[in-house]
């Protein structure tokens, strides 16, 4: 019975669903995109995987079993500059292995520490102890003859093996609910966010990254300060899910004053605390512009105006003055057109006669003495 106990309990550890599959070389460069999968041990059923870009917009499904290492045809499904590749498990949503990377030679690279730079066009290669490292080896970069066959269709449920419990692995999703098309550089904007998961009162951390040739771009606020997307953790904005695992919020971000203009690419990525897992959400596109500097030009340009306004009202006070002072003029011409000056003649006649009429009697007093003494015989 010890014997036989033994025996099943090696057989369930040692199960093929047990091996835990990798993604060790991949190469994104040209239109022939690829990655190669191995394994350390045991059989594996890709089957139950599938392989997909950042945004997740791009799935590929595998239908095969390996035991070492297996060539995987993605087509185009990769970006040259940079990108980010995981194998995920169909049952879980759970990724199992994820690479990072980008190319210098085109674009700003993350500083992070877990991106691997294919700079000059060479491949990625992971070891198994997970050192990120590349290769120019023309046997590197050469895909292996044994491929895997892929589909753009998910299988049916039946042909997915049970392996565990999907309640006993955590189901993280995350994804950007609203945002702002436009923005200006160093311009306050509310992003709205939800996650959807299995971990009910879980605690997350939230922070947001993206821009036009890098991830830094666009920075956090939390506490009044504001974060890049390499800070820490501890540094972001943190929330708890609910009773049911889920959280509707908002957090406040911003492009960088100093950064270029475009069309930003915006993500945000949650981490459950102590640290695992998390999640990155798909692309939401944001077009930046320059820093509004004209904007108090047209205030400035508006506010001299009225100044201007009274002067053209000045304008016009001195023309109806010459106007006024030759209506005076004709005025007046007409005033001394008409007989209107005999009007007072009839009125002047007694004031001129008057000095006459004393002049005549001041006359005759001069001439009484010598009336008299003309004639002395007169009787008085």
């Amino acid at each position: 019975m010890l014997i036989f106990l033994t025996a099943l309990f090696f057989f369930i550890f040692t199960s093929p669903v047990l091996a835990a599959p990798r993604i060790c070389k991949f190469h994104a460069q040209d239109t022939n995109d690829w990655i190669e999968i191995c394994n350390d041990s045991g059989t594996v059923d890709l089957s139950l995987y599938y392989v997909a870009d950042l945004d997740q917009t791009n799935k590929k499904y595998l239908n095969c079993t390996f035991n070492t290492a297996i060539n995987v045809p993605l087509s185009q499904i990769l970006n040259n500059a940079g990108d980010t590749i995981s194998l995920i498990e169909i049952s879980s949503g759970n990724s199992v292995s994820t690479v990072r990377y980008c190319d210098s030679s085109k674009s700003t690279c993350p500083p992070d520490s877990d991106v691997v730079d294919i700079k000059d066009s060479m491949c990625g290669l992971i070891n198994p102890d997970d050192t990120r490292t590349v290769s120019s080896d023309a046997a590197i970069c050469t895909p292996l003859p044994v491929f895997c066959p892929v589909s753009s269709t998910p299988p049916s449920p039946t042909s997915i093996s049970p392996s565990s419990p999907p309640a006993a692995s955590a189901s993280l999703e995350t994804s950007i609910t609203n945002l702002n098309s436009s923005a200006s550089l160093g311009q306050n904007l509310s992003l709205s966010f939800s996650i959807n998961s299995n971990l009910p009162d879980a605690e997350f951390y939230i922070k947001a990254f993206g821009g036009v040739n890098d991830d830094y771009s666009i920075e956090t606020q939390n506490n009044s300060n504001w974060y890049n997307y390499n800070a820490s953790w501890t540094d972001m904005p943190k929330i708890k899910t609910g009773s049911d695992g889920k959280y509707s919020g908002q957090i406040t971000i911003r492009p960088k004053p100093d950064k270029e203009t475009g069309n930003y690419r915006v993500q945000i990525k949650v981490r459950a605390l102590p640290g695992s897992p998390e999640k990155i959400s798909g692309i939401t596109y944001l077009s930046v512009s320059s820093t509004p500097t004209q904007t108090p030009a047209p205030t400035s340009s508006l506010t001299p105006s009225p100044t201007p306004t009274p002067s053209p009202s000045l304008t016009p006070t001195p023309e109806p003055t010459q106007y006024s002072q030759s209506a005076v003029l004709a005025a007046t011409d007409t005033n001394f057109s008409p007989t209107s000056t005999p009007a007072p003649s009839p009125q002047t006649r007694p004031t001129i006669n008057v000095p006459v009429m004393l002049m005549i009697l001041g006359s005759l007093l001069l001439l009484t003495p010598l009336a008299i003494s003309k004639f002395p015989h007169a009787k008085i």
